[in-house]
Formats: structure tokens, C-alpha cells, sequence
């Protein structure tokens, strides 16, 4: 789908070569169809034709592809290279707010051939803005970035500085969201400088707004609101209801990580009727999201579910899928809290299955493809096996009927005499030529009918093969998981008061447990990629790679900034896609230095628990359960390892162990599971009542309790994900 951002980047780059793009005027334009009227069948009229086109309204799409159409028609006539561009932009960008990717390109890629060979840079830069826009809005950000660096040399060369710094503000928009932030403040900054120069208050609102997303990124929230009012003062000075909608989501989402639901919730509604007025449903559907998240953590579950409802409804209105499993996954979760345990599986359900379809789509397709080609192939060669068959009874009926003719010929010839004897002879010699280039046809024809059956039997076999090749491929890929993870010799030696507990959902799994043994410290992990089965497994390998990578290769130790280091190898190894890629992990590391007797942790929303009934004291920094004595938590960062739209670094915490202490990691699965007489979820705090009865048992004893226990809740139910449980005693 195309991004809705595009059709308001598009506006930054329609190239005017005679005129400055206005919004649509009635009176101007009927001033110059009164020109038109009297114009001649010259590049003047090509002019006026075009500048019609450019300042009819986007809400009257028939008027501006009428008069565009006819500049390019004349221009083309006429040879008039300029017209000709020109007239190429205003058709790209009546594509653009259709969303037709392809015509949009097309008119683009002629305009772009036609202003090379005249060199008029003017125009280049122009068209290089919208080629990136267009890219940006399909998610090829590499290609968006490299146009819009064309495009601001050419706005430089021609001294475009109005151009130039929305360029400045578009490369540092993409910039800032692959986290290269040092690069991106530094356009920001050009962009400043420039606007500032040419009184240019809506330039300043977008560059005091891409500064505060970066400030808001680094967690450096008092500085993102300083810079998000000083966008708010222009944008309510010049009205503008796009970025007023913009800037108080934005001031929003700041006091939300504040934990200031109050004001939060004052902005967002701010933000609400503006976006209505607008029919911006995506920045609607954010926006009603957030809120029911606070509603939902706030205990206003019936709130939080009616906002949630109007995303549902705006995510299939708008056919956005990625939405739509994020409200199911919000819903799963609000109902469990409202203790709804029936609603709260079935959106679970929807949720995995939609998350499922995202990540499978591109394989289902594939497959698909191959057995329609597969039984159309087999189809038709059933069919030509079907007309060998009818060409043969028909010859072989041929055959019959030539040998009656004969012996009627024969007889004739004998009742004749012996004066037709030579003449029979005849006929009997061209009979036997017949016959045998018959035979010889029909034997040719057999051998074909054979020839055909094995060609098929040997495709039957051929994808047979092929089924049984790519099951071998998954228990294969399986082995090559399985060479990723710690082998338990090492586990033992260095955790011998520990244990692991792994079960796969599917044969090959999107959870991994990770172990090193690094300066005398030991880092381990519980990670949950995205997805299961084959394509959770391939992301586990790219992600355990990158934490290896991190902490080995580049000597990273502090658990924090491991996270920060993997998610950026992360998002680096898939930007490479043409696709635009969501996958990424949660995770739960650890690491203990025995030496000191401290544990370093930091979480990519899955936590940590540490049990100890005998322990004095707990830290300040950590969250203790409902008894108040037997465990204590630290809760992760709300963001996964991977692309997010609000990432920020993670949070790194310090612990002094004491004998006794028990650290537990996981992922989800294991809480996430229904089951029991309910058929209801786990649930954490049920897991954390298991863990805190069964703290006096050995490891081995716990790993026996845990895991008889998820089989006996689960019963006769389905696993609806990857389980990972790693508990060590200190």
C-alpha cells in the first residue's frame, strides 16, 4: 500500500516553469480560460493549459487530467520540449493523488529524459523531489534518499533555497528513521537557517517538529517539547491543521512516556476532531491506539475497547493489515485485563493468525503459483493424451474402412476381367504405400501416448520429490537452529545451578536461548522473533548473529547497549530488502559477574524476575510482587529489537546478587498459552505464583514442576507459540 505520507511530499516537487504553484484560485482560473478562449494553437496556449491544471483543486481530478492532457497533446504536436515536461509532471502528479504508482513513475521517468536533454536543472530538481517522494512513499528508502540528495544539488546550483531546505527537512526525515540522528540534525539545522532567512513559518513548523522526534527518540523529552511548541506557536499562527493534528499526537506521545496520562490524554484530544476534519484515518487510527492503551493501563477497559473498535474499523476501511493485527493484539490484551478470557483468545486468535499471514503471504503466493502451474501443465497434457487417444480410434476406423475398400476394389477388378489387371495392380500397390505410412503413423502416435504418460508420471514424481526435499529442508534447518543454540555441556559449566526449558511450537522455532562466556562474565538471553515456524527461525539466526557480533566482534559488554548495537545491525541487514521490513525480537539479557556478584540487565519488552523469599532488601529500581517479599521485577523497554516508529535507547540496570537469588527470563509463550478448565490464558501473575512455590526446589526439580505444568494446562488445546524458560540460581 502506498504511503499516505507520499501525497503530502508530493507537494514539495510539481515543477511550474512559468509559474509558482498556487492553490486552486476560481477567479485566476477563470481569467485565464478567457485567455485560452482567444489563445492560438501555440506554446502560449500550451503554457496557459498547463497552469490550469496546476492550480485546479485535487477535489476536481476531471477538470485537472482535461486541461493537462490537452498541454501535453499540443506540446507534443508542436515539439515544445518544456511544454512537453511540464505537462509530463502535472499527469504524474494527478497519479499521485489516485495512488497509481506505475502511470505516476512512467510520467515521471519522460519528464526526467526530455529536462536531461535540454538541461534545465530547475526542473530536474524537481522531478528528482517527486521520483523520491514517490519512493519514499513506497518504502524504498535508499533509492528515496539518493533522489532526494540529487535534488537538493540541483536546488542549490539554480539557488532554490525554499526547495532547497525542504529537501534538507525530507533527507532528514529518512535519516532520522534508521536512527542516524548526528546526520539528520545537521540537514535540520541547514533547514533551519533557511527558513529563518525567508520568513518561511510552516518550513520552521516542519523542521521544530523533525528536531523533536529525533529529542523524543533519544529520550530527551523536555528538550522534544521545547522544540514541539515552538512548532506549535507557527502552526497555530498559519492555522494549519495537518501539523496542529501532528504536533499535539507528538506532544502526546511525550507526556505518555512521562507517565502524565492526564495531559497525554488532553492532547490526543486535541488531535482527535482535527484529523476527523481531515479524513486522516491512519494518524486517526495512532491516535485512538494510544489512548486506549492508557484507558486500558488506567483500568477504563470499556473506554479503551470502543476506541479500539474504531481502529479495527479504520484499519479494514483502510485495508491495513499491520494496523489491524496491532488493535487485535491491544484487544487480546484489554479483554484479559477486563478478565473477558473469551473475547481475549478469540482476538489472540485473530491476532496470530493475521500476524502469521503477514510473514507467510510471500510463501503461500510462491507455492500457490506453482501448483496452478502445476495443474494447468498436467491438464494439458491430459488433454493432448486425450486427442492422441481420439486420433488414433479415428485412424485405426480409417484403417477398417481402407481395407474394405480394397476388397471391394478387388472384387470389382476381377468381375472386370483381365483388362483391369493392370490397373488393379495399381490400386493395390498405392493401397499398400497408404497402409503402411498409416501404420507407421498410428505406431508414431503410440510411441507419442506412452511417451506422454511417463512425462507426466515423472512430474508426479518430480513434485513428490520436492515435498519430501523441503520437509528434509525444515528438519534440516532445524539442525542448523539447534547449532546456534548453546550446546548443554557449556550450559552446565558455565551455569551449573540452572535450567533451560524450549519448546517449539512448530519444528524449527522464532524463539532462541542464547549463551557467552565473555571477560570472566556470562551473558545469557531469552528471545522471541518475530513470528514462528520457518521464517521466525530465519530471523533468530540474523538476530543471534547480531548479538554475537555486538558483544564478540565489537567488544560491546553493557547489556543496554548490546540491544542498541543489535537492533542497529538489525534494521542495517534488512533495510537491504526492497521490501519494507518489520521483523525484529523482544528479549530478556542478562549478565552475571560472579566475581563481583552483579547482575547487568536490560529488556526489549520481556523483564526480568528475581526470587528470593530470604533476602533483607530490594533495590529501588525494581518493581516487587503483590506479596511483597518473595520476588521482586524489572520491567523492560517498551520496544522490540528492530524497526519502531518511537525507538530510543535501552535502559541498563544493576542488581548486587545475594545467596539464594533466583533469575528467571522468557518469552511470552509460556503465559500467552490457553488452556486449563477455562480455556483461558496462563497469565503472568499465575506464573509468578508457580516460581515463588517451587523456590525451595533444586533446578532440575523446577524444570520437571514448570514444564509438567504448561503440558497439564495446555491439555488437548493447540501450542499458539514458542515457549523459552531460563531460570538460574545464585
Amino acid at each position: 500500500m502506498l504511503n499516505k505520507k507520499y501525497l503530502r511530499l508530493v507537494f514539495f516537487y510539481l515543477l511550474a516553469s512559468c509559474s509558482t504553484l498556487l492553490l486552486a484560485n476560481t477567479t485566476k482560473r477563470d481569467s485565464l480560460i478567457q485567455k485560452l478562449n482567444k489563445s492560438k494553437q501555440d506554446t502560449i496556449r500550451v503554457n496557459i493549459l498547463n497552469e490550469i491544471g496546476e492550480i485546479t483543486s485535487r477535489t476536481d481530478l476531471n477538470t485537472k487530467l482535461k486541461y493537462t492532457k490537452e498541454a501535453l497533446g499540443l506540446a507534443e504536436k508542436l515539439g515544445f520540449a518544456n511544454g512537453i515536461a511540464r505537462a509530463c509532471i502535472g499527469m504524474s502528479n494527478y497519479y499521485a493523488i489516485l495512488g497509481v504508482t506505475d502511470s505516476n513513475e512512467i510520467y515521471l521517468l519522460k519528464a526526467e529524459k526530455i529536462l536531461l536533454k535540454i538541461k534545465n536543472k530547475s526542473g530536474l530538481a524537481k522531478v528528482y523531489g517527486n521520483i523520491g517522494a514517490l519512493n519514499y512513499g513506497l518504502g524504498n528508502l535508499e533509492k528515496s534518499l539518493s533522489y532526494f540528495q540529487k535534488a537538493s544539488s540541483y536546488f542549490e546550483q539554480t539557488n532554490d533555497k525554499a526547495n532547497l531546505a525542504k529537501a534538507h527537512i525530507l533527507i532528514a526525515s529518512i535519516l532520522q528513521g534508521i536512527n542516524n540522528f548526528k546526520d539528520a540534525m545537521i540537514h535540520l539545522q541547514s533547514a533551519e537557517i533557511i527558513n529563518k532567512e525567508l520568513n518561511n513559518e510552516i518550513g520552521l513548523v516542519e523542521t521544530y517538529l523533525n528536531i523533536g522526534i529525533i529529542h523524543k527518540k533519544r529520550l530527551s523529552l523536555d528538550t522534544a517539547l521545547t522544540y514541539y511548541n515552538k512548532a506549535l506557536v507557527f502552526a497555530e499562527k498559519k492555522d494549519d491543521k495537518f501539523y496542529l493534528a501532528k504536533l499535539y499526537n507528538n506532544i502526546g506521545n511525550v507526556y505518555l512516556e512521562k507517565n502524565d496520562f492526564k495531559t497525554a490524554i488532553s492532547y490526543y484530544d486535541k488531535s482527535i476532531p482535527l484529523r476527523h476534519e481531515m479524513n486522516d484515518w491512519s494518524g486517526l487510527n495512532i491516535t485512538y491506539s494510544n489512548l486506549a492503551l492508557i484507558y486500558s493501563d488506567m483500568g477504563k477497559y470499556d473506554q479503551a475497547i470502543n476506541l479500539l473498535k474504531k481502529c479495527e474499523e479504520i484499519s479494514l476501511k483502510e485495508k491495513d493489515k499491520r494496523a489491524l493485527m496491532v488493535t487485535y493484539k491491544v484487544f487480546s490484551e484489554t479483554y484479559s485485563g477486563k478478565k473477558d478470557f473469551k473475547n481475549a483468545f478469540e482476538y489472540f486468535a485473530k491476532y496470530s493468525a493475521l500476524r502469521d499471514t503477514l510473514f507467510n503471504d510471500q510463501s503461500s503466493k510462491v507455492i500457490t503459483d506453482l501448483e496452478k502451474k502445476y495443474e494447468t501443465e498436467k491438464k494439458d497434457q491430459e488433454i493432448q493424451l486425450l486427442n492422441k487417444n481420439n486420433l488414433l480410434r479415428e485412424s485405426e476406423i480409417e484403417k477398417k474402412n481402407l481395407d474394405l475398400k480394397r476388397r471391394k476394389t478387388q472384387n470389382y477388378a476381377l468381375a472386370g476381367g483381365f483388362g483391369f489387371m493392370i490397373i488393379l495392380s495399381v490400386l493395390i500397390f498405392k493401397s499398400y504405400k497408404r497402409k503402411k505410412k498409416d501404420n507407421e503413423l498410428i505406431t508414431k502416435q503410440k510411441d507419442e501416448v506412452v511417451k506422454q504418460k511417463e512425462i507426466i508420471e515423472y512430474q508426479k514424481n518430480e513434485v513428490d520429490e520436492k515435498n519430501k526435499e523441503i520437509l528434509d529442508s525444515i528438519k534440516y534447518a532445524k539442525r542448523l537452529q539447534e547449532a546456534i543454540l548453546p550446546p548443554k555441556r557449556l550450559v552446565k559449566e558455565w551455569l551449573p545451578n540452572s535450567f533451560i526449558i524450549y519448546k517449539p511450537k512448530d519444528i524449527v522455532a522464532g524463539d532462541f536461548y542464547w549463551m557467552e562466556s565473555y571477560n570472566e562474565t556470562i551473558y545469557f538471553a531469552a528471545a522471541d522473533c518475530t513470528g514462528h515456524g520457518v521464517p521466525g527461525a530465519m530471523v533468530s539466526v540474523i538476530c543471534c548473529n547480531a548479538l554475537n557480533k555486538s558483544l564478540i566482534e565489537e567488544n560491546i559488554t553493557e547489556p543496554a547497549k548490546i540491544l542498541d548495537r543489535t537492533r542497529d545491525l538489525i534494521i542495517e541487514r534488512f533495510s537491504r530488502s526492497e521490501e519494507d521490513m518489520k521483523d525484529g525480537m523482544d528479549i530478556s539479557l542478562c549478565s552475571i559477574d560472579w566475581k563481583k556478584m552483579e547482575l547487568s540487565w536490560a529488556g526489549a519488552n520481556n523483564p526480568v524476575w528475581i526470587i528470593n523469599p530470604n533476602r533483607l532488601g530490594w533495590p529501588e529500581n525494581v518493581i516487587l510482587f503483590p506479596d511483597n517479599k518473595s520476588g521482586a521485577e524489572i520491567k523492560a523497554n517498551k520496544q522490540p529489537i528492530g524497526n519502531y516508529v518511537n525507538a530510543s535507547g535501552f535502559t541498563n540496570h544493576s542488581i548486587k546478587l545475594e545467596p539464594g537469588d533466583t533469575i528467571y527470563i522468557f518469552t511470552d509463550g509460556f503465559q500467552d498459552q490457553f488452556g486449563g478448565e477455562m480455556g483461558k490464558k496462563f497469565k503472568a501473575s499465575n506464573l509468578k505464583n508457580l516460581l515463588s512455590s517451587i523456590y525451595l526446589k533444586n533446578m532440575d526439580e523446577q524444570k520437571n514442576i514448570i514444564s509438567e505444568t504448561f503440558e497439564d494446562w495446555k491439555g488437548n488445546l493447540e501450542q499458539i507459540d514458542d515457549v523459552c524458560v531460563i531460570g538460574v540460581r545464585v
